[in-house]
This record gives C-alpha cells, sequence and structure tokens, in this order.
C-alpha cells in the first residue's frame, strides 16, 4: 500500500518509462518517429501532470494530501476552462471529480476497467466537440491523435496507482515484516 509520495512517484517512474519505451519501440515498430504519442516540451510536461494526477485520482475520496493536490488542480482546470468559455470541459472536469464520491475506498476506482473507462472522455471528447465548442452529429477521427496521447498517459497513472497499492504495497510489507494496512495518507 503506497501513500501520497509513493504515488506520485510511481506515476511518474511508470510514465518516464513507457515515454522511453515509445520513443525507442514505435519507430521501429510503426516506422515513425513516435512522436504521436509522447509529445515534446510542454505537451511532455502536460502528460506527466496528467499521469500523476491519475496515480492520485483512486484516493480522492479519502482525506489525504493526494486529494488536496488533486482538487487544486483539477480547480485551477475548471476555472481555466471557464475563462475560455469552454462549458462543455468543465463540466466534464466536474463530473471527473465526483466520481470517486460515489462509491467506498478501494472500491470501484481500484478495479482494472475504471483505470481504462475513466479516463476515456480525454480521447472521446476531442472526437465529438469542433474547435469553437459546438457537438459535432459525427466524429472527426482527424482529432483523435490530439487526445489519445494524454488518455495513455492517465491510463498509466490509474495502473501506477494500482501496481503500487497491490504489488508493491504487499512486496513492502513483506520486507518491513508488518502486514499491509491503509494509512491515513493514502
Amino acid at each position: 500500500m503506497s501513500d501520497f509520495r509513493g504515488h506520485v512517484v510511481a506515476g511518474v517512474v511508470w510514465f518516464l518509462i513507457l515515454a522511453v519505451a515509445a520513443s525507442l519501440l514505435l519507430p521501429r515498430l510503426v516506422g515513425n518517429h513516435g512522436g504521436w504519442f509522447v509529445l515534446s516540451g510542454w505537451g511532455f510536461v502536460a502528460q506527466l501532470a496528467v499521469a500523476v494526477l491519475a496515480a492520485l485520482w483512486p484516493d480522492v475520496d479519502t482525506a489525504s494530501r493526494g486529494r488536496k493536490v488533486f482538487y487544486r488542480v483539477l480547480l485551477a482546470f475548471s476555472l481555466y476552462s471557464i475563462a475560455r468559455s469552454q462549458w462543455k470541459m468543465a463540466a466534464v472536469i466536474g463530473l471527473v471529480g465526483i466520481l470517486p464520491a460515489l462509491g467506498n475506498h478501494r472500491g470501484w476506482t481500484h478495479k482494472v476497467w475504471a483505470a481504462v473507462l475513466v479516463p476515456l472522455p480525454i480521447v472521446l471528447l476531442p472526437l465529438y466537440v469542433s474547435d469553437d465548442g459546438r457537438w459535432l452529429r459525427t466524429p472527426d477521427f482527424g482529432k483523435i491523435s490530439a487526445g489519445l496521447p494524454f488518455y495513455l498517459a492517465a491510463i498509466v497513472g490509474l495502473f501506477s496507482h494500482l501496481a503500487a497499492d497491490g504489488f508493491f504495497g504487499r512486496f513492502l510489507a513483506r520486507i518491513s515484516g508488518g502486514p499491509a494496512k491503509a494509512t491515513r495518507g493514502d
């Protein structure tokens, strides 16, 4: 079982491993430079931030430091979306923020299916929302590359959380000689 720092570190490490693997393997597999997945500059920083926030997300239903960080960043994104009149984005951000309250701690937010389904709006919204904010009747698949890197970063962050709580938590409990139990900071 991991705490706030453990989940942040896990999110960063898992994302960096994926970024390095993508930059080394994708060019060989798909014959391009692999830039469609791992963005450079601020795009890379934004993907890393998504991975870390996703690593904290399953535990925002508890009173923890991860909850405070997650909701402060979510508030900033919401205010930014509202300031730019991006009402649909602000609504989706709010929805993602309240989802963990719909269950018990270590309930559905700690399931593999949730790690795959919850971040889907990241990749689906750009397909159905035009640049000026109108809903599209048919998806614009040309925009799939806009959300896919961030969707994959979110999945990596969520899986890093599950791994830190599961395998690594049991491993640390074994080497420390104590049982894995919940802590206030996770």
